[in-house]
């Protein structure tokens, strides 16, 4: 499946041009890109387009020629295999996460499963909202600070690996959420992800890599549209306005820029000769005399009035075009843009404040501007305009640098070459094309917007109002975009549509008045015609006046030959980064994605029912579909099967819920092959029995492929995890030659210096016996210090949980080890298989047991001692002998058994 995927992404790359092949290849090879290479990708594309357009002026230069290589099957082969898998070796809280005690620290095994547990608020969702803003979530959240303290920016480190590799730490702050991509491969499971999971669409977590690679190519594509959006924004800004040159009757050089009859139409300009700029100078008498008459006058007034309805018209339609709800989001985007990457920047200015010869406000906008004048001050009189170690003296002062000021130089040229800084300056560059774009847009002024709804008036009241209501919106639009403040921003005028409604309303007045306006026009000509044909003097003053105009146009249009010019090649320029820009369009990617994906998105479907089934809620109408594909993703959504209409959060239990949920987020891994961990918190929650335990086997099984970290309060939970992993081992079929590891189980607790404290004294009996007995040989050592140092009150403290434990120790062995097992406190089953290891109990057992017991009866805390029984507690060489009596006598049980199982064998033989 994964093959024809590849086969058929390279089918369609050959239909690709040639520039967006290698696009692909290189996103098929693992290459990250830059800034730059965005920038190279957005320059080709353009230059590629210069090279086909005719009737340049002057052709713009060439972009760097490009090797491109096309997309082929080899170098898909290159990413099927995913990296070794991400383990976790460590999470150290710092100090600041929620309640979290500082310097607290959790330690994982690389294989299997691990279990953390604690009652309710003791810290498990403190680490668990650390590890979700550095791994994959539906729903990361956020990590509070202690909300009853002063706060502290919360940090944390976390100590992985990648396959065999050496362990690598990555901090995290609050501040700075950022991960790696290694990390971003683990997978988080809580009650938060359960409820995106099933109440909205998801995307697929995990894509074949062809999908992969069409994905990130419709992201890339859309980076390199800003870029070429951002250069046609720029040349729209410079565009010259040519309208008061075509008054005359014939316009059509100006009306030709951008073709290719512009070229020979602009050659062909010359100047007016002798006869014809005295033929100008003569009009305007001719015509006034010939106007002394009424119908000839009131012709040409008619001609004028038509004229500047017409004006108006070509003015509102513009204004319209220009200013519309999409220039507002553009302009509050691009506002919000520049806010995100100023911080940035000003976080990589951290790089000079910490030079502490730096002076205040060094990198901000003041001082950036000030270095960028004397950069091109110096880059008028030196080839190498990077101010760097060339430099001799301060541009500005003069004065001699020595190596100390290079230095600084030096690091102000790295600060400033920084990508942040490159993203703020691009994002201020689209910024300021877009508004100045706005700023070259023409309106009425107040006096003469007055005088334009006076004028309409004498037509019509209605279309007169409407004007001037239409006409003060726009200014107040205008002058509001204008702006370049954050903080006016935030504050919309009143004037100014709220919403796509409101300015549907804004066109439908434009397009009303525009076409009154053309019925006057239309009337006013008429009117103007009709004058003429009852006055020959008429007919000769729209010729003389014609003539008038077109003479004057003549040598309008001489004088601006060279500004005719520089229009035509900036129209075509304009032609060609459109046409570059719909090159970039991702209609085609994304559609031709959602098509491959709908066999990988269906097999994922098909997994969903399987862990469904497995998870026991086939009976359940629950489905995964195919939703949608998006800008090159793709988003699956859980469904009620019979009533698609209705939300599963509104029709399922709350335990159905959360099955169908861990079902889905299991599903998101079908041929993922990515082994990484996954991490699940409290994922039983709201489950019966049955559930609970299809929920741990299935978490058994995934353990034994990867590492599995389970935080959870259920104590009955992690018991049932250690009978299914026990169920688990004992199956041959499942485990084959395998090594089965046992869980490796922490309990957290809370303490006087926060939650999440690891603690050995108290819920450890989920623990082998021989684990336990080990752990208490550990707090027996620690506990030297504090007797020796004679802190008696701490120490019997101590004593008395060690010596509790050793009596538990005695109780799990009667349990575990004398009663080989078959009958136990917290299994709800009776191990009848294990009846075979047992062995005849003798008196000296109960003895030996009931010896044990008692010892510790008198100082483990719940027996209360008789009030003349006030003995010491044991010290730590006491302590010492007692665990070795009961680590001696399970290992005698163990030589019984094994010498009970080898007569058998003797007997059968």
């Amino acid at each position: 499946m994964v093959e024809d995927l590849a086969e058929r992404l390279i089918e369609w790359s050959d239909k690709q041009k040639g520039w967006q092949r290698d696009l692909l290849r290189r996103i098929a090879e693992g290459e990250i890109f830059d800034a730059n290479s965005l920038r190279e990708y957005a320059e080709f594309a353009v230059s590629d387009k210069y090279d086909s357009c005719q009737g340049w002026f002057i052709k713009p230069p060439a972009s760097s020629a490009m090797n491109l290589q096309p997309l082929q099957l080899t170098h898909l082969t290159k990413i099927d295999t995913l990296a070794e898998p991400v383990k976790l070796k460590r999470i150290e809280h710092l100090e600041g996460a929620n309640h979290l005690a500082p310097g607290t620290t959790l330690e994982f095994a690389a294989i299997g499963l691990n279990i953390v547990a604690g009652s309710n608020g003791s810290g498990k969702s403190g680490y668990t909202r650390i590890i979700k803003q550095i791994a994959a979530s539906r729903a990361p959240g956020t990590v509070l600070p202690n909300v009853y303290e002063e706060p502290i920016e919360p940090s944390a480190v976390v100590t992985y690996s990648a396959g065999d590799a050496e362990h690598r730490s990555f901090t995290w702050t609050s501040s700075n959420c950022e991960s790696n991509d290694e990390l971003r491969r683990i997978r988080v499971f809580d009650t938060a992800s359960a409820q995106n999971h099933l109440g909205r669409s998801s995307e697929v977590a995990y894509v074949p890599p062809a999908l992969q690679i069409m994905s990130d190519y419709v992201s890339i594509l859309n980076e390199i549209s800003k870029l070429i959006e951002g250069w046609l924004a720029e040349e729209k800004a410079s565009e010259t306005d040519f309208s008061p040159l075509s008054q005359g009757p014939d316009d059509s050089v100006i009306g030709s820029l951008g073709t290719k009859p512009a070229v020979k139409l602009i050659s062909e300009l010359e100047c007016p000769n002798p006869e014809q700029k005295k033929r100008v100078e003569e009009l305007p008498a001719l015509i006034f005399s010939l106007t002394q008459n009424d119908p000839a006058k009131l012709a040409v007034q008619a001609s004028e009035r038509s004229r500047r309805l017409i004006l108006l018209k070509n003015t509102l339609e513009k204004v319209s075009q220009n200013i519309t709800a999409q220039t507002l989001t553009k302009i509050t985007n691009l506002l919000a843009e520049r806010k995100k990457a100023q911080a940035k920047v000003d976080a990589a200015a951290n790089i000079l404040k910490n030079d502490p010869k730096m002076t205040a406000g060094t990198g901000n906008g003041t001082w950036r501007r000030l270095w960028e004048a004397a950069r091109v001050h110096v880059a008028a009189s030196m080839e190498d305009v990077e101010l760097s170690s060339h430099l001799h003296s301060c541009p500005l002062c003069q004065q001699e640098l020595n190596s100390e000021a290079k230095d600084r130089f030096d690091k102000f040229q790295t600060f400033l070459n920084a990508e942040a800084q490159d993203s703020l300056k691009q994002t201020e560059d689209e910024l300021e094309n877009a508004i100045v774009a706005i700023q070259n847009i023409v309106l009425p002024v107040k006096d003469e917007a007055e005088s334009l709804t006076q004028f309409t008036g004498a037509y019509c009241i209605e279309i007169s109002r409407s004007l001037e209501k239409t006409l003060n919106i726009y200014s107040s639009v205008r002058e509001w975009l204008i702006s370049r403040d954050d903080v006016i921003y935030s504050e919309i005028p009143s004037e100014v549509p709220s919403n796509e409604s409101a300015w549907q309303e804004v066109y439908a007045d434009v397009t009303e008045i525009c076409s009154k306006l053309d019925q006057f026009s239309a009337e006013e000509t008429a009117s103007a015609n009709k004058l003429r044909q009852t006055d020959s003097s008429a007919d000769s003053i729209i010729k003389l006046k014609n003539e008038l105009d077109s003479l004057t146009l003549k040598d309008n249009l001489f004088k601006s030959a060279d500004e005719l010019r520089g229009e035509h090649d900036r129209r075509l320029r304009e032609k060609c980064l459109s046409a570059a820009q719909r090159e970039t369009s991702t209609r085609s990617a994304t559609s031709y994605n959602k098509e491959l994906s709908r066999n990988y998105v269906d097999q994922v479907c098909d997994q969903f029912k399987k862990e469904a089934n497995n998870l026991g809620i086939d009976r359940v109408p629950v489905a995964l579909r195919f939703d949608k594909a998006s800008k090159g993703v793709n988003y699956i959504r859980v469904e009620l099967e019979d009533a698609p209409g209705h939300g599963v959060l509104d029709v399922l239990s709350e335990g159905e819920q959360r099955v169908s949920a861990i079902a889905g987020f299991f599903a998101d891994l079908t041929e993922s092959g990515d082994q990484s961990l996954l991490i699940f918190d409290d994922p039983v929650s709201s489950l019966d029995q049955v559930f609970r335990r299809k929920v741990a086997r299935r978490l058994i099984r995934e353990a034994a492929q990867r590492q599995v970290i389970v935080f959870t309060h259920d104590i009955t939970f992690v018991q049932e995890l250690y009978e299914q992993h026990e169920l688990w081992s004992r199956n041959p079929q499942l485990v084959g030659e395998a090594e089965i590891v046992t869980p490796h189980y922490q309990h957290i607790n809370r303490t006087n210096e926060g939650t999440g404290v690891p603690t050995e004294s108290e819920h450890w009996y989920q623990v082998k016996l021989t684990s336990k007995i080990g752990s208490i040989r550990s707090r027996i050592a620690a506990s030297r210090p504090i007797y020796k140092a004679h802190d008696e009150t701490k120490y019997l403290h101590l004593a008395q949980d060690i010596s509790g434990s050793i009596r538990e120790c005695w109780e799990i062995l009667v349990e575990e080890v004398l009663l080989a097992g078959v009958v136990t406190r917290f299994k709800r089953s009776v191990e009848t298989q294990k009846l075979k290891d047992l062995i005849p109990v003798r008196e000296e057992d109960i003895e030996r047991v009931s010896s044990g017991m008692g010892v510790h009866s008198r100082f483990f805390r719940g027996h209360a001692a008789p009030a003349d029984d006030q003995a010491a507690p044991p010290i730590p060489d006491e302590l010492e002998e007692l665990v070795k009596e009961i680590d001696d006598y399970r290992k005698e049980i163990i030589k019984r058994r094994e010498a009970q199982q080898s007569a058998r064998k003797k007997s059968r033989i």
